[in-house]
């Protein structure tokens, strides 16, 4: 089930600079990388004087092919900036006014006088601390919603919302999810799209059509890979393990325009894993 509020209007910051600068920094990261510094130097972009050079994301990336998804999660330690500072605890994106009382069952995320952070024994917690909304990763919800409905767990009433944070590790949500969620806590469902440092990627407004891209975290793109329209993440947040047009698994359409929530950013929609099936099909197409 789906169900639409009316957040408050929000002012729309210019991404662009800010978007060019991180990728800047993205860029130098990755050449404190074993596996990224030689295909830098190859591209005319291993000194930070070419890097700082570049005037455009879109200038850069087509240098780069796509960063298949299992070279990346097998190679991590290839991918490793040494040099990466301790990531500062990011803000959860919530826009009710007033703010309500948020439980965030995640490490990661910056607390508030209305957000605490339980990274652990979340039952006893929950209890004690009478969330209005509860953020968490799409397992753990879906986790929490089944030991509600079957009595094993008292939660005291969410009022505002659940807020599952899914990508490309975690999975999407289902319409099925949102089902459970909806008869196990009664509030609408807002999903936040994560990368692979937990920084937010993509986010569900009120209007819940599509996942509005959070710029100034991450670049998507969709490139033909293998015979499949395949969704490319660049991280402009990841300075630890940096990844460049990292093939997520997953297809869908970037789309612009405004959004019923008033937004004109853009947006990703109608998301879904790229299946078996379909990489199997474009394999023996390929070969």
């Amino acid at each position: 089930m789906r169900v639409r509020l009316r957040w408050q209007k929000r002012k729309e910051a210019e991404p662009v600079d800010c978007q060019l600068e991180r990728f800047r920094k993205v860029l130098l990261a990755a050449l404190e990388t074993e596996w990224y510094r030689p295909v830098l130097e190859k591209t005319g972009i291993g000194a930070r004087a070419e890097v700082d050079s570049l005037r455009s994301i879109s200038e850069a990336l087509p240098r780069f092919p796509p960063l298949d998804l299992a070279d990346y999660r097998e190679s991590l330690a290839q991918f490793l900036n040494p040099r990466a500072p301790e990531p500062e605890p990011q803000r959860l994106r919530c826009f009710f006014e007033p703010a309500p009382k948020i439980a965030v069952l995640l490490p990661g995320f910056e607390q508030s006088a209305g957000v605490r952070v339980f990274a652990s024994d979340w039952t006893r917690k929950l209890e004690k601390f009478h969330a209005e909304v509860i953020a968490a990763p799409l397992e753990v919800l879906r986790h929490l919603a089944r030991s509600i409905q079957e009595g094993r767990v008292a939660v005291p009433p969410l009022t505002h919302a659940v807020v599952p944070f899914t990508g490309i590790q975690e999975g999407l949500i289902t319409e099925q999810d949102r089902e459970l969620f909806w008869r196990a806590f009664q509030v609408p469902v807002y999903e936040q799209f994560l990368g692979f440092d937990g920084r937010l990627v993509a986010w569900e407004c009120e209007a819940h059509e599509g996942l509005h891209v959070e710029a100034e975290n991450a670049f998507l793109e969709t490139h033909c890979r293998n015979g499949n329209e395949e969704l490319l993440l660049t991280s402009l947040t990841d300075l630890r393990h940096p990844a460049l047009r990292l093939a997520t698994g997953f297809q869908g359409l970037i789309i612009g325009g405004e959004c019923g929530c008033g937004s004109k950013t853009r947006r990703l929609a109608d998301v879904q894993r790229v299946s078996s099936a379909q990489r199997q099909a474009a394999a023996c197409f390929a070969d």
